[in-house]
C-alpha cells in the first residue's frame, strides 16, 4: 500500500460503478448535513440514497446504501467523471467506503493492519507485478481516525487464539521456495488442515494443545513436504468432481443481476472460446442466447477442451500464475481470515473457490489462444497476461466482495461433498 497511488481517469474500472456503496450512520448525516443546505438537496439525499429500514441489512456499515443509475455508476458521479459529493463539499463530506477503498483495514485486539483490495486495478497491478509488493510494512497514517476497519473476532478458544500463528504458518508456506508449485503448497496446507480439523474449529471448546501443535509442526518438516509434493502429483483430477465444479462457476452467472454485467462477459467470452476447441462444434447464433447452458448439455468434451487448453497454457505461463495465485492468497489471508468461518474446511473451499474461477476465466480468455500459439515466448506475451489476469482479477473481486455468489456456490458445492481433502483437491487442480 506504501507504493499504491489512485490513476484516477486513467483508470480502466472506475470505482465508482458496478457494485454497491454501503453507508455508516455518520456517513449518512454528514451527507444530509450537506445537502440539506443547499437547492433541492432533500430531494436529491431521497432520490440517491436508500436507508434501511430497522432489522433490514444489518451489520457493519449497513446503514443504507447509495442508489445506483441505469449504468450502475454511483448517483452522485458527474458526467465528467468526478464526485459531485467532493467536488462541493470536501473529502471529508465522503461515506467511509468512498475514502476508504482500495485500503481494506481489519483490527485485530489493538492492531490495525491494512491491505490493498483486488477490485482496484492498480492495487492488483501493483501487487501481482511489483516484486516484494507482498512485504509487511509498518503504516504510518493514523488509520483508527480517518478510516473504516473491521473487526477480527476475539475469543478464549484455540481456533480464535492461533489465529496469527496460522495466519502465518500459511503466509510462510506459500512464499517457500522449497514446494515448487503453488498447488503443491495448497494441497500441504489442506492436508494440515483436515489432520487438526476435529481439534480446531469455532464449536470445539478443547484446551488440548498437542493434536493441533503437532499438525502444525509437520508444516515445518521438509520430509513431510517432499511426501506431499510426491503425494500430490499422484493425484490425477477426478472428472465427475471437476465437471459439478466447472458447471458450478458457469452457471454462477445466473447470479450477478444486471450490474454485473462485465462479470458476466467474461464468464460468457470464456464459454465460447472453450467451445469453439472442442473438435467439430462452433456455436450458432440461435445457441448463443443460451450460451451458459450449453457447457452443461456437452461437460464431457467441453471439460477435454477444458483441460488441453489447460496444458497448453501451463507449458509456457505456469510460473507466472503461480505468482498470480501465491500473492493473490498472501492478500485474502488478511482480507478473509479464517476465524470467520465455522472451520478450516469451509474456508479454504471459500478462498481456493476464488482462485478456481479466476483461473477457470484467464485460462478461457479469448486472447490466451493467441498467447499459447505463438512461436516462442516473449516479454510482450507475458506483458498480454499480465493484462488479461490485472482485468480479470479485479472483476471477479468487485463480484466477490458485492454478491452472495461465492457463499452460494460454495453452498452448493458442500453438497456435492466438496470439504473433503479429495474435492478440495479438484479446486487445486483446476
Amino acid at each position: 500500500m506504501n507504493e499504491f497511488s489512485c490513476i484516477g481517469s486513467d483508470c480502466e474500472l472506475t470505482c465508482c460503478a458496478g457494485w454497491n456503496i454501503h453507508i455508516d450512520k455518520p456517513s449518512y448525516r454528514r451527507i444530509k448535513s450537506h445537502l440539506m443546505r443547499t437547492p433541492g438537496g432533500k430531494s436529491q439525499l431521497k432520490q440517491n440514497i436508500k436507508r434501511y429500514k430497522k432489522g433490514e441489512h444489518e451489520g457493519f456499515n449497513r446503514f443504507g446504501h447509495i442508489k445506483l443509475k441505469e449504468d450502475q455508476s454511483c448517483s452522485f458521479l458527474a458526467k465528467d467523471g468526478f464526485c459531485n459529493l467532493q467536488r462541493d463539499f470536501g473529502e471529508k463530506t465522503l461515506p467511509g467506503t468512498c475514502s476508504t477503498f482500495p485500503r481494506r483495514i481489519t483490527l485485530h485486539e489493538t492492531n490495525f493492519e491494512l491491505s490493498g483490495d483486488f477490485g482496484c486495478p492498480e492495487i492488483v497491478r501493483k501487487s501481482l507485478l511489483t516484486d516484494h509488493s507482498m512485504n509487511r510494512v509498518e503504516y504510518k497514517d493514523n488509520i483508527k481516525k480517518t478510516l473504516l476497519h473491521v473487526p477480527i473476532e476475539n475469543g478464549n478458544s484455540l481456533y480464535l487464539q492461533y489465529y496469527k500463528q496460522f495466519r502465518e504458518i500459511m503466509i510462510d508456506t506459500l512464499e517457500s521456495k522449497f514446494q515448487p508449485t503453488f498447488r503443491q503448497k495448497m494441497f500441504a496446507l489442506i492436508f494440515i488442515a483436515k489432520k487438526i480439523y476435529p481439534h480446531f474449529n469455532k464449536q470445539n471448546q478443547n484446551t488440548n494443545l498437542e493434536p493441533i501443535e503437532e499438525g502444525l509442526s509437520l508444516i515445518k518438516n521438509n520430509e513431510f513436504l517432499n511426501l506431499m509434493t510426491e503425494t500430490y502429483e499422484k493425484i490425477p483430477m477426478e472428472n465427475n468432481a471437476a465437471l459439478i465444479l466447472i458447471n458450478e462457476i458457469i452457471l454462477s452467472k445466473a447470479l450477478g443481476g444486471k450490474n454485473r454485467l462485465q462479470y458476466n462477459s467474461l464468464v460468457e467470452s470464456s464459454i465460447k472460446s472453450y467451445l469453439n476447441d472442442i473438435k467439430d462444434y462452433s456455436v450458432s447464433k440461435s445457441e448463443t442466447h443460451n450460451i451458459f447452458q450449453i457447457p452443461v448439455r456437452f461437460s464431457e468434451p467441453f471439460f477435454d477442451a477444458y483441460k488441453s487448453r489447460k496444458s497448453e497454457f501451463e507449458k509456457l505461463f505456469s510460473n507466472r500464475m503461480d505468482v498470480y495465485m501465491e500473492r493473490y492468497l498472501v492478500n485474502l489471508l488478511f482480507q478473509d481470515p479464517y476465524i470467520h468461518f465455522d472451520d478450516l474446511m469451509l474456508y479454504f473451499r471459500h478462498i481456493l473457490l476464488k482462485a478456481a474461477i479466476i483461473r477457470f476465466l484467464i485460462i478461457g480468455h479469448p486472447s490466451i489462444i493467441h498467447l499459447i500459439t505463438q512461436t516462442k515466448q516473449e516479454e510482450k506475451s507475458m506483458q498480454e497476461l499480465d493484462a488479461i489476469a490485472v482485468e480479470i482479477f479485479s472483476v471477479c473481486e468487485r463480484i466477490y466482495r458485492n454478491t452472495p455468489m461465492i457463499s452460494k456456490v460454495s453452498q452448493a458445492l458442500g453438497l456435492h461433498d466438496f470439504d473433503s481433502l479429495a474435492h478440495l483437491t479438484m479446486l487445486i487442480h483446476l
